[in-house]
Order: C-alpha cells, then structure tokens, then sequence
C-alpha cells in the first residue's frame, strides 16, 4: 500500500513541476495585485501614477539587460488579483527595426511555448509591404502583425506590433492568466448584474 501512495505523491510533485507557469521575468501572472507589485519593485521596476480612479491598474517602468520596459498589470475589481501583464517594450523609428523587434520576441516565444495557435502579418490596401509607409499603415491601424501562443496550462499570451504615436512602433506583450481572467469575468458579470 505505502508504493501507490509514493508513487501518486511522486507523480503528482513531477506535474507541478514539469507545468510552465506563466512568468515575466520571474514574476508569476495571477496572483494578488500588491504581491505582484512587490516582486517587480524588488527586481528594480519603479511604480508610476496612472490613474489613481483605477486602482486595479498599475504601471512599472524597469530595465532588463539594459532595455527599458513598461508593465501594466491589471486586475480585477474586487478581488484585486492580476489577470494580465501588459509589457511594452521601447519605441522603434523605422519598419525594418520595427518588424525585426517583433520578429525576435516572435522566434523567442516560439522555442519557450511552441508555434503559434494564430499569427497574422498583413496590411490592409492601400498600403502594402516595401511601399514605404509601413509606419503610416501600422499607425492607421492598415497593418496587422500579431502572434497568439497558449502555454501547457491554457494561459494566453501574446506578441503585437503596435503604433500609438506617428512614426513610431513597439512590441507589446500580453501575459494573461487563465483561471484569474475566469475570475476576472465572473467577477465583472456580478458588478454590472449588480448595478444595472
């Protein structure tokens, strides 16, 4: 009898630990808001205002291997648990460093998650590819490069190449927890059931 039980323990303990938890930089996505808050302060990430109407909304600006990043978590309401990193990585001023940029996050997520469940690159007429305005069109929302991966545990994650000033792209990563964004929506549906 004492053999099963070791061998459940045993197997159990190899699943936890053969799991991918979904990680930026070390720091675990859905877990308390102030946890969370506390494990990038001590990597060196420094806490900026955003909107003090939206305590469920943090920003974090730090460097990793000299490279400015700015995370945004975002977490429920109520509960105040994070369901979603948001990292911005720094602006690019041409398409082709632009394009580069989201190509090596793209080759990176794949060796750590796999291939991607979707991934679309394309422009919208009347721009296209080597036209030259590949800035514009991105800016213009005429251009779309994103990639959509899902690790072992069903988390979702995501690489965009973005444009929110003219003549300028960055990558944007998404990190999204799937058990705190259940959360998350079950939490939502009872506030606005609740109020309207």
């Amino acid at each position: 009898m004492k053999y099963p039980v070791l061998l459940l323990a045993f197997s159990f303990s190899f699943q936890i630990e053969s799991s991918i938890a979904q990680k930026f930089n070390g720091v675990e996505c859905g877990k308390p808001l102030n946890e969370t808050v506390a494990a990038f302060l001590a990597k060196g990430f420094v806490k900026e205002q955003f909107d003090p109407k939206k305590p469920h909304y943090v920003k974090l600006v730090g460097y990793i291997n000299g490279v400015e990043h700015e995370v945004f978590l975002v977490a429920s309401k109520k509960t105040k648990i994070v369901w979603k990193f948001a990292i911005f990585l720094p602006l690019e001023s041409t398409w082709s460093s632009s394009k580069s940029e989201f190509l090596k996050y793209k080759e990176i997520f794949i060796k750590k998650y796999g291939e991607p469940t979707s991934d679309y690159n394309f422009f919208i007429s009347p721009y296209e590819e080597g036209d030259g305005s590949e800035m514009l069109a991105l800016n213009n929302k005429k251009c779309t490069y994103a990639c959509f991966f899902k690790d072992e545990d069903g988390n979702d994650l995501e690489i965009q190449l973005v444009s929110t000033t003219y003549g300028k792209a960055q990558v944007l990563l998404h990190y999204q927890n799937k058990i705190a964004t259940e959360s998350y929506n079950k939490e939502n549906s009872e506030i606005e059931q609740n109020t309207y």
